[in-house]
């Protein structure tokens, strides 16, 4: 019983922290620093991504050097996000847009993460919680959050895949 009142506490937590950054995104007006789009192949294998910590991803102190990169990084799966309207306008259509936390550190996640339609459904068997292995394109923008602007990074995924 014990156990379970933890996972409880922990989901409580994702959630809360979940509505935070919905919140803190829907204060923010985003646009892109430079609007060049993933180069047009991905690398052909898996070794051919950057390999990278999620926490070290999304700081913003390291946005311009993990910027215009293919990247792979660990993460927990948390949720779809509905809300498209912060993003720049080129990612609003077409795209479906998830949640994801580090899975050492339920704390530290981003929504800045993008699937186009076409490539998006593996998310439809997520569950929260799941952890899983994300390849995607690093586009830099800018948010505005509360009259200050930060730098972020964009995950335009390639693919997704679900580890065992």
């Amino acid at each position: 019983m014990k156990n379970k009142g933890s996972v409880l506490s922990i989901l409580l937590l994702c959630l809360i922290v979940v509505v935070f950054f919905v919140i803190l995104n829907v204060c923010s007006t985003p646009s892109v620093v430079e609007a060049s789009p993933p180069p047009v192949s991905p690398p052909s294998t898996d070794e051919g991504y950057t390999d990278l910590p999620l926490k070290k991803v999304i700081n913003p102190a390291f946005a311009s050097e993990v910027a215009h990169k293919w990247i792979r990084c660990k993460a927990m799966y948390s949720m779809t996000v509905l809300e498209m309207t912060d993003l720049p306008k080129e990612y609003q259509d077409g795209w479906v847009r998830i949640y994801i936390i580090d899975p050492k550190d339920v704390l530290a996640g981003t929504l800045n993460v993008i699937i186009p339609k076409a490539k998006s459904d593996i998310v439809s068997e997520l569950k929260n919680g799941d952890v899983i292995e994300v390849f995607a394109y690093s586009e830099p923008i800018k948010t505005t959050v509360f009259e200050r602007t930060v730098s972020r990074v964009l995950f335009i995924v390639d693919k997704i895949k679900k580890v065992k």
